[in-house]
C-alpha cells in the first residue's frame, strides 16, 4: 500500500516538474511564429499573414525574419508594438 502512495507522489511530482519547465521556456521564448501571433491578436489567417508580411516588407510595426517558408516574429518588439 505505501509503495503504490509513494509512487502516486512521485507521478504528480513529474507533473508539475514537467508544467515548471514548460513555463520556463514560455518565459524565456525570444520569438513567436504565425500561429502564435494569430492567437494573440485572435484575428485569422489572412489577416495575420498580411501583417506580418507587411512589417518585414517595410520594416514597421515589429521585427521579422523570414527563415525558409517560416516567419519569424521577434518577440519583444512584436510585445512592444502590441502593448503600445
Amino acid at each position: 500500500m505505501a509503495t503504490t502512495s509513494l509512487w502516486k507522489v512521485e507521478n504528480r511530482l513529474d507533473k508539475v516538474i514537467k508544467y515548471t519547465t514548460n513555463a520556463e521556456k514560455t518565459e524565456k521564448k525570444k520569438s513567436y511564429n504565425a500561429k502564435e501571433i494569430m492567437k494573440i491578436l485572435g484575428v485569422g489567417k489572412t489577416a495575420t499573414y498580411r501583417l506580418i508580411e507587411e512589417s518585414l516588407k517595410y520594416n514597421t510595426n515589429f521585427i521579422v525574419k523570414k527563415v525558409g517558408d517560416r516567419y519569424v516574429v521577434n518577440k519583444d518588439s512584436f510585445d512592444n508594438w502590441f502593448n503600445s
